[in-house]
């Protein structure tokens, strides 16, 4: 199902420092075909082309086109990606509004290394953020959490936590609007959201293969699960 009125940026300004290759992580390949290619078709399967924007650095700018055209995607815009994850999604959003202005509707963040999305998955966060407006994508913890103290560390339930994840959704007035008047750097849209409105983040779980490929082990895992049809 293609929907209208929906907007999604794709994140994919990262650098990988993490993972120890010499090329970003993004296009590193998992079933032999680069990460940020995976993620993009995903997204293709619920939009249309020219509402998807992929922020990237301006030194990997000649890298994605050439992508882009191997694999005969067209139409999608693209924006300079920032210093932190927080100037990349600004710059996205930024990229949305000057194309059209008087934009109303909904618009998807995600991360471009997360390429097991599902296209039934993004069916049911559409419909769900079109009733809350703004909704991000959760994991239930599986491992047990201890909270650091002066005097050491004590458990704390699990029950009581969840791990983000992207998509991240929100009414896009909203979500501009915050990041056009915040400077400080967030680790995810929501925290940014949160903070600037003061207001509860609506959430919807996912199931644990939506994974952030970060390290040479996720880049393993996410070889085996291309391979058996994720």
């Amino acid at each position: 199902m293609i929907f209208d009125n929906i907007k999604v940026i794709i994140v994919a300004g990262g650098v990988g420092k993490r993972m120890g290759k010499n090329i970003a992580k993004q296009f590193l390949l998992i079933n032999q075909k680069p990460i940020i290619i995976h993620t993009i078709q995903r997204f293709l399967e619920v939009c249309n082309p020219k509402d998807i924007v992929i922020t990237v650095k301006e030194e990997q700018l000649s890298k994605l086109n050439s992508l882009l055209q191997e694999y005969d995607i067209q139409g999608i815009k693209i924006a300079y990606g920032g210093e932190h994850r927080t100037d990349s999604v600004r710059n996205g959003l930024q990229a949305i509004q000057n194309t059209e202005p008087n934009y109303s509707g909904l618009v998807l963040i995600h991360d471009a290394v997360r390429p097991f999305v599902s296209k039934e998955f993004l069916e049911k966060f559409i419909f769900k953020l079109k009733e809350s407006q703004n909704l991000i994508t959760t994991c239930p913890v599986k491992n047990s959490l201890r909270k650091i103290t002066e005097k050491g560390t004590h458990v704390v339930d699990r029950a009581d936590y969840l791990e983000v994840q992207t998509p991240q959704g929100f009414l896009f007035s909203d979500i501009y609007e915050a990041y056009i008047h915040t400077s400080q750097n967030f680790t995810d849209d929501a925290s940014l959201y949160e903070s600037y409105f003061q207001k509860p983040v609506y959430h919807i779980n996912y199931i644990p293969e939506n994974i952030k490929i970060t390290t040479i082990i996720d880049l393993i895992l996410a070889d085996y699960l291309s391979k058996n049809g994720f």
